[in-house]
């Protein structure tokens, strides 16, 4: 699933090149913790790949995005999820987010844990930022509620 991840980062990437801009891809990634998928080979090669890589850290009510260098010291988080200490960055920055969640349909619907931080957090992005859905394969669902207020993943990634 991640070399998945990877070329899709590889790809945009590639697009914001042909579209005339040079900077660094900004991912926005998370801590797998519990059932989710482990990170930690993810994070590392998008940082090799020369791509931003950035982590959620939960402030109150929403999450806020923050940069981070694989192998820097993590903090005990909301929830025991381990989140950066840095400097947050503006959401309107990101071009690919990765999404955890406990279950996804093919057209993108996303179950997560119930907080909510998610479904406040994606509408702050772009709207030609992608959202991806990983998890494994047994996560996907013929079908899961859609609420007003949340926003259909651009694609879901299995194992």
């Amino acid at each position: 699933m991640w070399i998945d991840v990877l070329r899709l980062a590889d790809s945009i990437a590639a697009d914001s090149i042909v579209a005339g801009s040079n900077r660094a891809i900004v991912v926005l990634a998370f801590v797998g913790v519990g059932h989710e998928p482990d990170t930690d080979d993810l994070l590392q090669n998008l940082a090799a790949a020369g791509h931003s890589v950035l982590l959620p850290r939960v402030e109150g009510e929403h999450i806020v995005a923050v940069l981070h260098e694989p192998g820097e010291a993590l903090r005990s988080g909301a929830y025991g999820i381990p989140e950066p200490v840095g400097i947050s960055v503006e959401p309107d920055v990101i071009d690919l987010v990765i999404v955890p969640g406990l279950a996804f349909t093919a057209d993108g619907r996303r179950l997560g844990q119930g907080g909510g931080f998610y479904d406040r957090f994606l509408p702050l992005v772009r709207e030609d930022c992608v959202t991806c859905g990983v998890g494994y394969a047994e996560q996907i669902v013929d079908d899961l509620p859609l609420e007003v207020h949340d926003r259909l993943l651009t694609m879901v990634m299995t194992a």
